[in-house]
C-alpha cells in the first residue's frame, strides 16, 4: 500500500463577492510521488443554473474544459513544472490554471490527504463522490416546477376564470431602482400596482434553496425604495421542493421572504387558484 501524500483544492464558483456564497464545481489533486495532476468535474451544471438566474453555464463549462485540459498537460510535461508546483502549490495553481476573465471561479485552500492506494485514479474519483456524490442527481427537467411552470399556471387559471381579464394584464414588465433593473412576470391595478414574480423552490439542495431565498430577498429589500415611490407591491408565486426530506428547508426560506421589509405577498402554489380568484375580482372592480 502506497502511503505517499497528496494534495487537493476545491474549485468554487462565486456567484457574488460581497456576499460570499460560493458553490463547488469541481477538485484539484496534485500527486507528487506519481507526478500527476487530477481535475474533475460535474458534467452538469444544474444546481447553479436552479441558484443564479444570470448564470453563465457555457462560460464556466469552457473554463473547466480548460482545466482539466491543463492538469493533463502539467502531468505529461511533469518535470518542466515541477518546480514552481511544489514550490508554492497555491500560487502555481492561481497562475496557471485560471485565466484572467475566470473572475468567478476561485479555488480553495490547499487541502492534505494520504494515499491509501497505489491506483490514484480510484482514490480521486472516491474523493470526488464525497464531495459531489448527490450533484446531478437533479429533478428531471419535465417534472420541475420551474418560473414558467408557476407562470403558465397562474394564467391558465386567470382564463378559465375570465378571458376578458386577459386585457388588463401587463407581461415582462421592467422595473428600475436605483441600484438594480428586475424583470416581473405580470403587473395587474387595484389600489396598488401589483409586480408576479415566479419563484420556484423546487430545486434539489438545501444549499440552493438557501441561496436562491437569500438572494432573492435582496432584489426585493433593494425595489423598496422604488415601490414606495410608485406604490408597487410584490406579489412572489411559489413553488416547493418535490423532496419532501428539503420542505425544513422551504419553510426557512418562506421565513426569509416573508421578512424582507417592503410591500409584498407571498403566494403558494397551493393558493394560486384563490389568488387567480382575487385578480379577477379586484380587476373587473376596477375597469
Amino acid at each position: 500500500m502506497n502511503n505517499n501524500i497528496f494534495t487537493y483544492s476545491l474549485l468554487r464558483y462565486v456567484h457574488s463577492a460581497s456576499s460570499g456564497e460560493a458553490l463547488n464545481v469541481g477538485i484539484l489533486f496534485i500527486f507528487p510521488e506519481q507526478k500527476k495532476v487530477v481535475f474533475h468535474a460535474p458534467t452538469k451544471l444544474s444546481r447553479l443554473s436552479h441558484a443564479y438566474q444570470n448564470f453563465s453555464e457555457w462560460l464556466v463549462k469552457a473554463h473547466l474544459k480548460g482545466i482539466k485540459q491543463k492538469a493533463q498537460e502539467v502531468s505529461k510535461d511533469w518535470v518542466l513544472f515541477a518546480d514552481d508546483l511544489l514550490s508554492d502549490q497555491r500560487a502555481f495553481i492561481a497562475r496557471e490554471f485560471l485565466l484572467e476573465d475566470a473572475t468567478a471561479l476561485q479555488f480553495s485552500e490547499i487541502r492534505v490527504g494520504v494515499c491509501y492506494t497505489e491506483n490514484i485514479g480510484e482514490l480521486a474519483q472516491s474523493y470526488y463522490d464525497l464531495y459531489f456524490g448527490d450533484y446531478e442527481e437533479m429533478i428531471p427537467k419535465e417534472n420541475q416546477r420551474n418560473e414558467k411552470y408557476i407562470s403558465q399556471k397562474l394564467y391558465k387559471s386567470i382564463i378559465a376564470k375570465s378571458k376578458d381579464v386577459e386585457q388588463y394584464l401587463k407581461k415582462d414588465v421592467v422595473i428600475e431602482s436605483p441600484d438594480l433593473t428586475l424583470k416581473f412576470e405580470y403587473a395587474w391595478q387595484n389600489h396598488q400596482q401589483h409586480l408576479v414574480k415566479p419563484l420556484s423552490l423546487d430545486l434539489a439542495t438545501e444549499e440552493g434553496i438557501q441561496e436562491k431565498a437569500a438572494r432573492n430577498y435582496g432584489y426585493l429589500a433593494l425595489m423598496n425604495q422604488t415601490a414606495q415611490e410608485h406604490n408597487y407591491t410584490f406579489d412572489i408565486l411559489i413553488s416547493r421542493p418535490s423532496a419532501k426530506s428539503l420542505y425544513p428547508s422551504y419553510e426557512k426560506a418562506l421565513r426569509v421572504l416573508e421578512s424582507v421589509p417592503t410591500s409584498k405577498k407571498i403566494i403558494e402554489e397551493t393558493q394560486i387558484e384563490q389568488y387567480s380568484d382575487e385578480i379577477v375580482q379586484q380587476i373587473v372592480l376596477v375597469k
